[in-house]
């Protein structure tokens, strides 16, 4: 797989245990490649794309772009979307016959609470699996005692839950100490997760990083 762009002449190359550190030194070009990922998020970008296999690939359903860690959510819409997706197929799959059971006991419940007004009142009979996880409000339990690890819970459900395969970072390395971020590189190695870390700074090297420069003259220097 290659992040690729084709205004600043950038192709990565994301190889398995390996982490993509893009230094980029001009604030106007650094400036500019966060906003080509995000419009690419939106799909409307032609200068920053992901490649695999000569293919293009939807970046907003295979990669994220996380600026502001303290604000990230396991709960997110996409995520949650997927997490009833999976609970109602395994639900339909395995529990057939507890479904049924409980929707009988619902449909008893709610004739003897009808009986009780003095109103014609009419329901739906069918058991609707999605309304009764929204109404019981089924979410990811985040319990994360510090950023590292809601960072790491973060990736864990939209790799697992969404299939987000590259995840791009900016200025990690300004609010994580190396060896969380060795924890958090760590993690993303055993689950196969694809990390690009955009730092306008070049700070000390990390086991597993390749660094790449992109310097004023807008030139790309490799360090080993």
């Amino acid at each position: 797989m290659m992040f690729v762009s084709t205004k600043f002449d950038i192709k990565l190359e994301l190889v398995e245990n390996r982490v993509s550190v893009l230094v980029v030194e001009h604030q106007r070009i650094f400036a500019d490649i966060i906003s080509g990922i995000y419009s690419l998020m939106r799909n409307n970008s032609d200068e920053i794309s992901l490649v695999e296999n000569d293919k293009i690939l939807n970046f907003s359903k295979t990669a994220d772009i996380i600026v502001d860690p303290f604000s990230i959510s396991c709960n997110e819409k996409r995520v949650t979307q997927k997490l009833y997706q999976e609970i109602t197929y395994r639900i339909n799959e395995c529990m057939a016959e507890e479904s049924a059971f409980i929707h009988g006991e619902i449909i008893n419940y709610l004739e003897k609470a009808i009986l009780t007004v003095p109103y014609d009142v009419t329901f739906e009979i069918e058991l609707d699996i999605l309304s009764l996880l929204k109404a019981y409000n089924v979410k990811i339990c985040d319990d994360s005692e510090n950023v590292v690890e809601r960072i790491i819970n973060y990736l864990k459900v939209i790799h697992r839950l969404c299939n987000i395969r590259v995840v791009v970072f900016v200025n990690l390395k300004t609010y994580l100490p190396a060896d969380d971020i060795a924890s958090l590189y760590e993690f993303a190695f055993y689950e196969k997760i694809h990390l690009i870390l955009l730092e306008n700074i070049q700070k000390n090297k990390i086991d597993g990083e390749k660094i790449f420069i992109l310097d004023k003259d807008r030139c790309i220097i490799e360090m080993d």
